[in-house]
């Protein structure tokens, strides 16, 4: 028997399936490009406003152990042996920071002031519910008053990674934390928080917007910002139109804001030129400039 395709009872249920299908197709594309297009979002100027031009002084890693190359650690080697020369024998500009007992904290080394804290609500803990996307957390900017400070941004890609303390470790895809987690950002000046594992996340789902994003796409299409994770100390991209994880639509991210100190050289007949943070509250509303001061 002949069956013609369209007029007997099997070929337009083929049709209609087939009809069916390809409109589910079109409407998933559509609610896809709705998707990315409604959380693309506006590219900030990722300009540092740190002492200097678009620069600051370098800080060190913290790095104070030493290594064998089997990667074993090792007492600090001395001069002239094959291992002598390592991170930890060349500090450069050590880590230092102050607490200003008001919500900030202050980098003596780069002169840039921070958050203190990733737990925006004030609740006491670090979670879900201080996570924002990039878009939000782009445009709550205006409302932080930290300190008493208005002038906060998100930082830039190095900015953020200047916080980077190398004697940090991965805790890589542990279902929990140990005993004693180290991340990798100085935890004695700065209160950290894992990934909520309440909703899914892993713990070292713990990154850091920036206002640093990739000048093309990733997956073709995406546009993607690049975090920083003091979970296991890397830098990663993050698109910020469709969520990471797929109960989630949008991916969420924690939120540190800086904010530029004012940088005073003080230089000294008998010693050497200083620089001195000076902090400027936001009831002041006065620039100052200085370049040099001569004390005696």
């Amino acid at each position: 028997m002949k069956i013609t395709l369209g007029k007997s009872k099997v070929g337009k249920l083929l049709l209609r399936v087939l009809a069916g299908f390809l409109t589910l197709l079109i409407l998933f594309v559509g609610l896809v490009v709705a998707v990315y297009e409604s959380r693309t979002v506006s590219v900030p100027a990722s300009t540092s406003t740190a002492p200097g031009i678009n620069t600051y002084r370098v800080v060190g890693t913290g790095q104070e152990t030493f290594w064998d190359a089997q990667g074993n650690e090792i007492s600090q080697p001395e001069v002239g042996s094959l291992l002598f020369g390592q991170n930890a024998q060349n500090p450069g500009n050590r880590p230092s920071y102050k607490d200003n007992g008001d919500g900030t904290v202050t980098d003596l080394v780069s002169g840039l002031q921070w958050t203190k804290s990733l737990d925006l609500n004030g609740d006491g803990k670090i979670n879900v519910s201080d996570q924002m996307s990039v878009g939000k957390a782009l445009e709550s900017v205006s409302n932080v008053t930290v300190g008493g400070y208005s002038n906060w941004r998100i930082p830039t890609l190095k900015e953020a990674y200047s916080l980077i303390n190398f004697n940090g470790v991965d805790i890589g895809l542990a279902a929990e934390l140990p005993t004693s987690p180290k991340p990798y950002i100085d935890t004695k000046y700065f209160e950290f928080g894992y990934g909520d594992l309440t909703i899914g996340d892993r713990l070292i789902d713990a990154h850091i917007v920036t206002s640093t994003f990739y000048s093309g796409k990733v997956y073709k299409y995406l546009q993607t910002m690049f975090g920083v994770n003091f979970a296991d100390g890397r830098i990663k991209g993050y698109p910020t139109a469709i969520g990471m994880k797929e109960s989630r639509l949008q991916s969420s991210i924690y939120i540190m804001f800086v904010e530029p100190r004012i940088m005073v050289s003080i230089t000294l007949r008998t010693t050497r030129t200083v620089q001195l943070p000076i902090r400027q509250p936001l009831s002041c509303g006065v620039k100052v400039t200085v370049s040099k001061v001569w004390i005696g």
